[in-house]
């Protein structure tokens, strides 16, 4: 079974389709897990995650590499209604416009985001894991990245 399919029938089978997406992510503060500051496991990349108003996330990706920062991302999650949007801004790509992708699966520490005509990736998606740790991973055809972060925040 391709990666795809699988993704998308554990969220079906999670309860997490487009149609519940209102009833578990109905703003912002259902992403309320997502804040804070994480750092990759096995390098010194970081995601940095504030809760903007009641309906929007902000969040920065960066690397720190002999004591100098780079930015590698700036993101946005808006959850409004119950439809909701994660925008991705990475220097130097697409003109420095944001993607769009659209949320599409979202259960309770869990949410999938897809924009099918995006070359690289096609889905990103977050998951909660226990309290100290944040799952991530993006693909598109037949690549996949896994992403493992832990708090460095209390």
């Amino acid at each position: 079974m391709r990666i795809s399919a699988f993704l998308i029938i554990t969220f079906l089978l999670s309860g997490c389709s487009t149609s519940d997406a209102g009833s578990s992510c109905p703003d912002a503060g259902s992403l309320s897990w997502l804040a804070g500051s994480w750092k990759m496991a096995d390098q010194d990349i970081y995601e940095v995650w504030t809760k903007d108003g009641n309906t929007r996330m902000q969040g920065t990706s960066f690397a720190i590499e002999a004591g100098d920062t780079s930015i590698l991302e700036q993101m946005s999650m808006e959850i409004k209604d119950g439809q909701g949007v994660f925008m991705a801004a990475v220097p130097d790509q697409n003109e420095g416009r944001p993607v769009v992708f659209t949320l599409v699966g979202c259960v309770a520490g869990k949410l999938l985001f897809e924009n099918p005509s995006h070359d690289f990736p096609n889905r990103i998606a977050y998951e909660q894991g226990d309290d100290h740790t944040l799952l991530a991973w993006v693909e598109g055809g037949t690549r996949k990245l896994t992403f493992t972060y832990q708090r460095t925040d209390p």
